[in-house]
């Protein structure tokens, strides 16, 4: 998404709408693929504030993301505002991105925005009981027959510990 600056430079106070349906390309992050089904809508306006460009706007879409239990693929809704300042020279100290030319080029800024307001740990849905540790079977499709207490206590090195555990509850 490009947006023309040019006429909003020569006037404090001047604002552009914007609103338009954005194609993103999916994008990486921690080496994960994240994907977006659909457009982008975003809405709001860029104004000029004086000493930068100032873009607030409303970000609503889905982006397609791998359950981190059961890494089936899902999607999730996103929907927020965002406010990006833009100036000649950049400002890192003071949120201040920079630009050159006529044009301000955001569809990398919007994806940034986007992953960064995703949720952390990443759930198809909240009861996700993900995959079997011992066969790999997906146990929100079905249930296996694997036997996963003796697994853990054989990785688990502090199961041999469990016999020195008095659970009576008396006082010593």
């Amino acid at each position: 998404m490009r947006i023309e600056v040019s006429g909003l430079l020569r006037e404090t106070g001047q604002s552009v709408p914007i609103e338009e349906n954005v194609s993103l390309a999916p994008v990486v992050f921690q080496g994960e693929d994240i994907g977006f089904s659909g457009p982008v809508d975003v809405a709001g306006s860029m104004i000029n504030a004086g000493e930068y460009l100032e873009l607030s706007a409303r970000v609503r879409g889905q982006a397609s993301l791998r359950c981190g239990r059961c890494t089936e693929s899902y999607m999730e809704p996103f929907d927020f505002d965002m406010k990006l300042r833009f100036a000649r020279s950049a400002d890192l100290d003071h949120d201040i991105l920079g630009f050159s030319g006529e044009w301000i080029e955001i569809n990398l800024y919007l994806s940034t925005e986007i992953v960064s307001r995703l949720p952390i740990r990443r759930l198809c849905n909240p009861e996700c009981k993900g995959l079997c540790p011992a066969c790999g079977l997906n146990l929100n499709q079905a249930s296996c027959e694997c036997s996963i207490e003796s697994d853990e206590a054989a990785q688990n090195p502090f199961s041999v510990l469990k016999g020195f555990v008095d659970d009576s509850n008396e006082e010593v």
